[in-house]
């Protein structure tokens, strides 16, 4: 058993409630679609960064995504 803390940073919908969240699993495909959402926080993808993931969560906010 490893007993190495690890910390991550995930991207939760925006719409989804507080009890039950919502996490960004990723593109769907290359085209640039926004991809699949999951409430299993295990599917989430993980960023080390916070940066990184408040670079991709930015896609979300504009029009036409």
């Amino acid at each position: 058993m490893n007993d190495k803390t690890e910390f991550a940073w995930v991207i939760e919908r925006g719409d989804s409630v507080p009890s039950a969240p919502t996490y960004w699993t990723g593109p769907s495909s290359l085209s640039g679609e926004d991809g699949g959402w999951s409430q299993d926080h295990m599917d989430a993808i993980r960023f080390a960064r916070e940066e990184d993931a408040r670079k991709v969560a930015y896609h979300f906010r504009r029009p036409n995504c």
